[in-house]
C-alpha cells in the first residue's frame, strides 16, 4: 500500500510540476507561482510515504500553504488574467505571503474550505466566461473544479476504496484536475491564445 502511495503522490508533483511550467510558459506566472506550492507538497509527500520521517514537518507546512494560499493564489491570478495584464511576479508572491498569514490567524479547518471554495469559484467563473469562445478549455477547467472538489468532499484522505487508499485516489484525482488546469488555461489565456 506504501508503494502505491508514493507513486501517486510522486505522480501529482510530476504532474503539477509539468502544470507549473506550461503556466510560466504562457506568461501566467502568478497562477505558476501559486499553483508550485501543491507540486512541493507532493513531491515532500511522496519523500514522507517513502518513509524519510525528516521531511515531515515541511511537507504538514506546505500542505497547508498550498490550500490557503497557493491554491486560492492560482486560481485568482487566473481570472485575473483573463481581463488583465500579467502583474510583476511579486505581487504574487505578497498574496500568497498574505493568505498564508491569514491562514496562520484562522487554523479551523473550515478556513481552508472556504478559501478554497473561493479558488474553486473564481476557476468555475473562468470557465462559464471562456465557454462559448473556448468552449474545450472551458470544458478542461469545468472537469477540473469537478476532480477537485471531488477529491476533497468526497474521496478524502482516510480508508480504502477498493485496492487502494484513499489517499491514492485523492492524488489521482489532482494529478488529473492539475494537468488539466496547465493546458487549459495556458492555452485559454496565455500570450498565444490573445486574439
Amino acid at each position: 500500500m506504501i508503494g502505491s502511495s508514493v507513486f501517486f503522490e510522486a505522480l501529482l508533483a510530476i504532474v503539477t510540476g509539468i502544470a507549473v511550467v506550461q503556466l510560466w510558459r504562457a506568461g501566467l506566472r502568478g497562477s505558476a507561482i501559486g499553483l508550485s506550492f501543491v507540486a512541493v507538497a507532493a513531491a515532500l509527500g511522496a519523500m514522507l510515504f517513502a518513509g524519510i520521517i525528516a521531511v515531515d514537518a515541511p511537507h504538514a507546512a506546505v500542505t497547508r500553504w498550498a490550500a490557503v494560499a497557493g491554491f486560492p493564489t492560482f486560481a485568482g491570478m487566473a481570472l485575473w488574467r483573463r481581463s488583465h495584464a500579467e502583474p510583476a511576479w511579486p505581487l504574487s508572491l505578497a498574496i500568497i505571503g498574505l493568505l498564508i498569514a491569514i491562514g496562520y490567524v484562522f487554523t479551523a479547518p473550515s478556513y481552508a474550505l472556504v478559501i478554497g471554495s473561493i479558488g474553486l469559484l473564481c476557476l468555475l467563473w473562468l470557465a462559464l466566461t471562456l465557454l462559448r469562445s473556448e468552449p474545450r478549455f472551458a470544458a478542461a477547467i469545468l472537469i477540473g473544479c469537478l476532480l477537485t472538489s471531488l477529491a476533497g468532499l468526497l474521496i478524502g484522505t482516510e480508508g480504502q476504496w477498493g485496492p487502494l487508499p484513499r489517499v491514492d485516489w485523492y492524488h489521482l484525482a489532482l494529478s488529473i484536475a492539475n494537468l488539466a488546469f496547465g493546458w487549459s488555461l495556458s492555452g485559454s489565456i496565455g500570450p498565444d491564445s490573445r486574439r
